[in-house]
């Protein structure tokens, strides 16, 4: 969810998945190899989707097959392919910039692979970071539906004994057979509000810039995961903009492409001044001399333009921060899954408690009485 919130594009085009797209590029990539021309390789693509034995995945269905002839029909009719994709079916800015570059110079198949290879590193990334959390998220919903099905089900069966006893209610049994009440004399409405206030929220987010700014301000700040994501952008960021110089597009017209494409806040307000500088003469290194940034970045970087090979250097750099995410990973979900499991444990014992402490106060008076 966060992920997608931080990555979401206000553009108002129908846009394939990750998945889909790393599969067209690839297509398109091995046609255009192979000698046909690249209306020949869409044709040949749109008419895979429609059989649905090949072709984009994820089922095929007709707004691809229409977005396929869209592509087609502005190549052939002289357009850009970048452009077209662009258009047509939520190509990314710094990947059409790729594509486009390759167009120019007659190296298309070329910059349709770093455009492929590109995508497919951060769909990688993106599932490791999924798939770290999938486990903490389960274990989340494991201890929500528990507590839900407890107060539900176990303790309006417990309340009538216990309220019975006429002895003075611990504390804790109180508050749990409040809770319990509330959940169940208003349990859908509070699932129909949170699902409203969700949904509110979202549209908000994605309609106000200043919002979404914030947000992003406030998960920036949450320990271990504002970190994650913050490199996670760093690295798509730095691994994009190496892909556009090492496909010979010159550094200020490649940071400025990419860093238009950068939506996490806090990052694009640290980069952002190098549009300027960049395009004055100031080395890169010294755009990424930041408190927020690896220590080690900046180096990489001064090395490659040392050497004449800025673009490997910050895919370098870009794959060193992907081994720091996949260690942040590790620890976070070191961190999560034990306390996931504590609390668990404690929503159950403070319900176990808050029903046998009663019964336990009723046994002794009843040892007094006899």
């Amino acid at each position: 969810m966060i992920f997608s919130l931080i990555n979401f594009s206000p553009r108002r085009v129908y846009s394939w998945s990750r998945r889909d797209l790393i599969f067209l590029l690839e297509q398109l990539e091995m046609y255009v190899s192979a000698g046909l021309s690249v209306g020949q390789g869409l044709e040949i693509i749109k008419k895979g989707t429609v059989e649905g034995g090949h072709g984009p995945r994820s089922g095929s269905s007709g707004k691809k097959r229409a977005s396929i002839e869209k592509v087609r029909s502005r190549v052939e009719s002289g357009g850009l392919l970048s452009q077209a994709l662009f258009d047509n079916v939520g190509l990314s800015k710094s990947l059409a910039g790729i594509i486009e570059h390759g167009e120019r110079v007659g190296g298309l198949s070329s910059a349709l692979k770093s455009a492929h290879d590109l995508l497919a590193k951060e769909d990688e990334l993106i599932k490791k970071c999924l798939s770290a959390m999938t486990y903490p998220v389960v274990i989340a919903l494991l201890a929500v539906v528990l507590t839900i099905g407890l107060m539900r089900g176990v303790v309006p069966q417990i309340v009538p004994m216990l309220t019975s006893m006429h002895v003075e209610l611990p504390i804790l049994t109180k508050m749990t057979i409040w809770l319990s009440g509330v959940l169940v004399s208003w349990g859908l409405l509070i699932i129909v509000a949170g699902f409203v206030v969700v949904t509110v929220t979202v549209y908000v987010y994605k309609k106000f810039p200043v919002l979404k700014k914030f947000f992003h301000s406030l998960v920036f700040r949450l320990p271990l995961i504002g970190n994650l994501i913050y490199l996670y952008s760093l690295s798509i960021f730095l691994r994009s903009l190496g892909t556009l110089i090492n496909s010979g597009i010159p550094v200020a017209e490649a940071y400025s492409e990419v860093i238009g494409t950068t939506t996490f806040e806090p990052l694009s307000s640290a980069i952002f001044h190098g549009v300027v500088d960049v395009r004055n003469g100031l080395p890169l290194q010294d755009i990424f001399l930041h408190k927020e940034i690896p220590a080690y970045v900046a180096p990489l970087i001064s090395a490659g333009e040392s050497s004449g090979s800025l673009g490997e250097s910050l895919i370098r750099a870009a794959s060193i921060i992907d081994v720091d995410i996949e260690d942040t990973l590790k620890r976070t979900t070191s961190l999560i899954e034990p306390l996931m499991m504590v609390v668990v444990g404690g929503i159950v014992g403070a319900i176990a408690l808050s029903i046998m402490m009663p019964i336990y106060d009723m046994s002794k008076v009843l040892q007094h009485i006899h």
